[in-house]
């Protein structure tokens, strides 16, 4: 139980730091 709850966040994070990279690209873009 602890290690699915492990894994659940750490995908989560991995989600939210994918976003925020995507974010960043879509700004330079609009920047270029």
């Amino acid at each position: 139980q602890c290690f699915k709850l492990l894994r659940s966040s750490f995908y989560i994070s991995l989600l939210l730091q994918w976003t925020h990279i995507l974010n960043m690209l879509d700004y330079t873009q609009e920047a270029w």
